[in-house]
């Protein structure tokens, strides 16, 4: 797993969640603070997108070539779906 990938966009996240507290907290215009939400849930979504793909592209590779077939056909539609 890319750990580090994981990692580096966990801390974006953060970034961006510190930055619409503060926004927030100094009653910033709205838009702004709408543009701050978003820009947080990409974030976070990016990182769950990030996790998920190499877990579980590690747990396919263990398994057997139906097996993993199946199983890939059934992840790209749950993260598409997501």
């Amino acid at each position: 797993m890319r750990k580090n990938t994981v990692s580096q966009r966990l801390n974006i996240a953060k970034g961006q969640v510190e930055a619409l507290k503060r926004l927030i907290e100094d009653d910033t215009d709205c838009r702004k603070i709408i543009e701050q939400f978003s820009a947080a849930d990409a974030a976070l979504k990016s990182a769950i997108d990030c996790y998920l793909n190499d877990h579980l592209n590690h747990c396919l590779s263990e398994l057997d070539d139906n097996t993993k077939r199946e199983l890939e056909r059934v992840t790209k539609t749950l993260i598409k779906n997501r």
